[in-house]
Parts: C-alpha cells; sequence; structure tokens
C-alpha cells in the first residue's frame, strides 16, 4: 500500500509503543523485509521516516531494528542512544523500532 503521497507506508512494532496500520501490517511479518531507509512510517506519536535499518546494540544478537526520524518533536533521541549514534536528527524527533 501507499500513502496518499504515493511514499509507502509501513507498520511495525514497537519496545516503547504500538504502532499500526492495518492495512501494511502483512509488509512487515517478515522481520523488516520490504522496510527500508527512506519509507515512511506512522507512530502513536507523529508520522516519520525510516533512517537506519539494522542491528541494534541493546537488542538480541541477530534483530532487526528500524531508527525513525519523526516529523514533530514526539520522540526519544537524536538517533543515538546511550553513546552509540545510528542517524541523526534533531533532539527529540528519534524514536527505535523493532519490526513485527
Amino acid at each position: 500500500s501507499e500513502a496518499a503521497s504515493g511514499v509507502p507506508c509501513i507498520c511495525c512494532a514497537s519496545l516503547f509503543a504500538a504502532m499500526s496500520i492495518s492495512s501494511v501490517a502483512s509488509a512487515s511479518r517478515s522481520g523488516g523485509e520490504g522496510m527500508e531507509v527512506g519509507f515512511r512510517v506512522q507512530t502513536p506519536e507523529a508520522n516519520g521516516t525510516i533512517r537506519y535499518k539494522g542491528p541494534f546494540h541493546l537488542g538480541k544478537e541477530g534483530e532487526i531494528w528500524l531508527g525513525i526520524e519523526l516529523d514533530e518533536a514526539h520522540g526519544k533521541n537524536d538517533g543515538s542512544i546511550k553513546g552509540k549514534r545510528y542517524f541523526e536528527c534533531e533532539p527529540l524527533k528519534g524514536v527505535f523500532r523493532k519490526p513485527d
């Protein structure tokens, strides 16, 4: 599915808060496959853009995580967590999510 802007929207689950876009839920069932950097996503906090996809030092080995830059300052970080930078964004516009 695509958003009205023509940019694909993706759904993923959160360690901190649930995210859901039911029309694209099936796209996220394969551990992040089909979710790429640059894709637009919708979260409870704000809409955003995937800026990072890969391992996360606070996650389990082999897990794929998404770093999302929110459109509004409703996040938790600036693209870094505990001294490890994954992407850059303004303060409070970054969140990390584990795909379903």
